[in-house]
């Protein structure tokens, strides 16, 4: 493996500037979803994407697109996701 293999790769900005992802929201759907490569945490606050990956990643789906029986592409249904219970606010006469 050459020192150029260990270089390479995405920091966030260059995910979104590549168009890979749109926002934070958008790599964050891709990884649950789709199977989006996880970061490598540089420290508390940056993460880095080996382009090796995310070339992988990205050569997969692809072929998901050209694959006519293929059923990951982006029209079967997500994962779905947990619901937030809303509590229903107590009127001012229980309270008193």
């Amino acid at each position: 493996m050459n020192s150029n293999t260990l270089t390479a790769g995405y920091r966030f900005n260059d995910l979104v500037r590549a168009r890979i992802v749109s926002s934070r929201g958008d790599l964050h759907e891709k990884q649950l979803n789709y199977g989006f490569p996880k970061p490598i945490k540089l420290s508390a606050r940056s993460a880095w994407w080996p382009s090796d990956e995310v070339h992988a990643w990205l050569k997969a789906r692809a072929s998901l697109r050209d694959d006519p029986n293929s059923l990951a592409d982006d029209s079967a249904e997500p994962a779905k996701r947990r619901q937030r219970e809303i509590k229903p606010k107590e009127k001012e006469s229980e309270i008193a």
